[in-house]
């Protein structure tokens, strides 16, 4: 939701796409709306809990105060990662070419773009050419797509940084991750 509502409301971020697609961001924004909802019903979980195999654990509300501090969390998320594309686009293309609310919203929509597309590993392929297209209109195409480019390394290389150390603390602390199951 705090992605869908970052995209949604960034100046101009969503004037590149057809109306379709701010109609699409619409109805995922009321869908959003309507899970957070249900994770927050006893009796909507109750009814939920009946369609679940038997041995499946017990579904309990979410606290709504739980529900808020994950809302403003991603929101505050969603805006580090318009700065830090507004930052890299001034690094490579220097000057001040993209707003911060732009940036965020344009990354936002293409990460939840490329999320969505399931069948592609990452969204790899799927995120860049939206974020790209959004772009477009403030530095131009080729600026942008070097922007999608740059932007999935840093975040891919981010992601390993933040990533490895914990690997290796578990590693060296003689802890394995805990076991996946299969159904």
């Amino acid at each position: 939701l705090a992605g869908v509502v970052v995209g949604a409301f960034a100046p101009g971020a969503l004037t590149a796409l057809p109306n379709w697609a701010v109609w699409v961001a619409g109805a995922l924004a009321i869908l959003s709306v309507a899970g957070l909802a249900l994770l927050l019903s006893p009796a909507a979980l109750e009814l939920l809990q009946a369609f679940l195999p038997e041995r499946a654990p017990r579904l309990e509300p979410i606290r709504a105060s739980a529900l808020a501090i994950g809302l403003f969390g991603n929101l505050f998320s969603w805006l580090g990662y318009g700065l830090m594309i507004h930052w890299l686009a001034a690094g490579v293309l220097g000057g001040d070419p993209i707003p911060v609310a732009t940036a965020a919203g344009a990354f936002a929509v293409a990460y939840l773009a490329g999320l969505l597309a399931v069948t592609v590993p990452a969204g790899l392929g799927v995120r860049e050419l939206i974020f790209s297209t959004l772009l477009a209109p403030y530095v131009g195409i080729r600026a942008a797509i070097a922007l999608a480019v740059a932007s999935r390394l840093l975040t891919t290389l981010i992601e390993f940084g933040l990533a490895l150390p914990a690997a290796l603390g578990q590693r060296r602390a003689g802890t394995a991750p805990p076991p996946t199951s299969t159904p």
